[in-house]
């Protein structure tokens, strides 16, 4: 499963646990070298945005395989939005708690991330506007678990558990 996680992945979170991951690198290259490259962050700084964990996603996926009868839910769509809802500035205070000093060159509503698969042939040129439209609903706060919460009936099946902490910290390798 591991070799979907990557930039051409036509799953966002897929793409971004890759994007996530190469981040991660970075306190390991700081470590060694004492250099920060840029952190590039699609959240803006201030604006929160509710990130799901593939985790939580799982285990709605899980829950609605292992209904009785899950006759209800055919068709039916739903959101899902993570535990709790994080801002930019929030993921640089969990990065700079994890490398012990400050970040010192951040760009917030980067859009780096969503471009590079077009620039290196990954993605069609063409996709790449219908996927950055998406940045304007999260920087507007339209992403947040309660602007538009987890549907009701999520919440009773499978709700939400993975705070964006705890999967900071799962993706670092460690435990919460």
């Amino acid at each position: 499963m591991l070799e979907f996680i990557g930039p051409a992945n036509p799953v966002f979170y897929g793409r971004a646990h890759w994007a996530v991951e190469n981040l991660l690198h970075q306190p390991e290259k700081f470590r060694e070298t004492s250099r920060q490259d840029r952190l590039d962050l699609v959240p803006a700084a201030d604006v929160p945005v509710s990130l799901i964990d593939p985790a939580d996603i799982g285990r709605v996926a899980s829950a609605l395989l292992a209904l009785e009868d899950p006759t209800p839910h055919n068709k039916a769509m739903y959101v899902l939005r993570g535990a709790d809802d994080v801002t930019g500035r929030d993921i640089v205070a969990m990065v700079e708690e994890e490398i012990g000093t400050e970040v010192s060159n951040v760009e917030f509503k980067s859009t780096a991330m969503i471009d590079a698969p077009a620039t290196h042939g990954i993605y069609p040129e063409r996709s790449i506007p219908s996927i950055r439209a998406d940045c304007d609903f999260v920087w507007a706060g339209h992403c947040t678990s309660y602007g538009t919460p987890t549907a009701k009936e999520i919440l009773s099946l499978a709700p939400p558990k993975v705070t964006a902490r705890e999967s900071f910290k799962l993706l670092l390798g460690g435990t919460e």
